[in-house]
């Protein structure tokens, strides 16, 4: 047993690094959320997702005000994968980061 995880521990340690994508690189883009997490930052609480977009399952930072307060109902509600688009809204003052459905 020793053995088969010494295999997975070196297998998964040659694994290339992936990085978490920023907020921004998803803005205007459709994704599908499937988990999410809230993790607290030198800047206050914020949110790594890992999400399918175009394909590929990728991990993002999902920040913001609005985002929080967004990803906190989907979360509680059991609402997990969901499908939004990341948009700025440029109506509201700072521009908020906003999930549209």
């Amino acid at each position: 047993m020793s053995d088969d995880i010494s295999k997975i521990l070196s297998d998964a340690a040659q694994l290339p690094e992936t990085e978490t994508l920023k907020t921004d690189a998803v803005v205007g883009k459709t994704f599908t959320v499937l988990d999410a997490r809230s993790v607290e930052t030198q800047y206050g609480t914020s949110w790594v997702a890992t999400i399918d977009l175009d394909g590929a399952t990728v991990e993002a930072w999902l920040n913001g005000a609005v985002v929080d307060r967004q990803l906190t109902a989907i979360v509680d509600a059991g609402k997990l994968p969901v499908t939004v688009t990341m948009t700025r809204d440029e109506s509201r003052y700072g521009n908020p980061f906003t999930l549209l459905a």
